[in-house]
């Protein structure tokens, strides 16, 4: 996991191999969401805003799993 700058993200990670991203929110939630490109990892990654970019470009986009919280 990846420590990250953000007032609700905690940290993420990320398995090319599968796309999948997995996002630990400092609220204690943690979800896993399929099918994200390296690219949009990447965008992510160096967003000024991990927050705002995960739900612009990846909470609308993409499915995902509820794993706790």
């Amino acid at each position: 996991m990846k420590k990250v700058n953000s007032s609700n993200v905690d940290s993420i990670h990320y398995e090319p191999l599968v796309r999948k991203l997995t996002v630990v929110f400092k609220n204690g939630g943690t979800y896993e969401y399929h099918d994200v490109s390296p690219d949009k990892y990447k965008e992510l990654e160096s967003a000024e805003s991990i927050g705002g970019h995960l739900h612009k470009h990846i909470k609308s986009s993409h499915s995902f799993t509820k794993l706790r919280g």
